[in-house]
């Protein structure tokens, strides 16, 4: 009798359990066949790949399988594709160029196949060792396979780009500067504050003055008369030491003495950052 119920009692646990996992298999094709309408109307087919081979698989309903197999099948047809390739000093291809796409690093070496992405836009660095790395933007349709990004370290001068560590230091020259004393940047501090109070004692003290006299002049009383006033007389205080602090400033910077110190001249020439790269197709 007890070996019969414990016999039934499994039977049913391995029932519900795999009814659970039904449901739950179920709950996600669904879920994935939501997302993935959505994912493909915001052009984000990378994402809407993954769900879709979800809600493709075998596992889930019919009712699903049948919309979300044809939809992977347009995703893949629909996803633009990149292709990579990079010339080193010498103008031959290399492969030894790490790539990185949107912020993402794809290797140590350059990729050999396509990559996909979304449509839109895409930032790519190309980096190798010993020389300046190159930076490139690329926008890509829906449907554009295998569009290549070429980059092209044959027009870079490492010895000229980079000088070697042993190099003996550059030659220093005398150049001539004027340092701004500390002075005028208080001195400037000063001049606003001092226009701000201006401001604000200034239209108070005057919105006072107005307010006295709609409302009981010729006899109001002598302290509101006296608080308005003495409002007015602070601003025009601020407004005197405002003048006083920026004409002291614009004299200190104008007349400050000149300095020399040195600074090192090197003869290189500048290499635009991300030359040397170019992306065959039209943008």
């Amino acid at each position: 009798m007890r070996r019969l119920l414990g016999v039934t009692l499994t039977g049913a646990l391995l029932s519900f359990s795999a009814g659970a996992r039904a449901d739950v298999t179920k709950q996600a094709c669904v879920q994935a066949y939501v997302d993935a309408q959505r994912l493909r109307k915001a052009d984000k087919l990378t994402e809407a790949r993954q769900k879709l081979e979800v809600c493709a698989d075998d596992a889930c309903p019919a009712t699903v399988k049948k919309d979300c197999k044809p939809w992977l099948e347009e995703n893949e047809r629909e996803q633009p594709t990149l292709a990579f390739a990079a010339l080193d000093l010498a103008g031959k291809k290399t492969g030894a160029v790490r790539v990185i796409v949107d912020g993402t690093k794809l290797g140590d070496q350059l990729p050999s196949g396509p990559l996909k992405v979304d449509p839109g836009a895409h930032k790519i660095r190309f980096e190798a060792d010993g020389l300046e790395p190159i930076e490139v933007e690329v926008s890509l349709q829906k449907g554009e396979k295998a569009r290549e990004v070429l980059a092209d370290f044959s027009k870079q001068k490492p010895s000229e780009a980079r000088p070697a560590p042993d190099a003996p230091a550059p030659a220093a020259v005398p150049s001539s500067g004027r340092k701004t004393p500390a002075l005028v940047y208080v001195l400037g501090g000063v001049g606003v504050l001092g226009l701000a109070s201006f401001a604000y004692f200034g239209s108070t003290g005057k919105s006072d003055e107005d307010d006295l006299a709609d409302s009981c002049a010729p006899k109001c009383d002598p302290a509101d008369v006296d608080a308005a006033h003495q409002k007015l007389l602070i601003a025009d205080i601020s407004l005197g030491v405002s003048a006083v602090a920026f004409g002291a400033a614009a004299y200190l910077f104008f007349t400050r003495p000149a300095r020399t110190e040195s600074a090192t001249t090197v003869g290189v020439t500048a290499l635009p950052r991300g030359g040397g790269a170019f992306v065959r197709g039209a943008f």
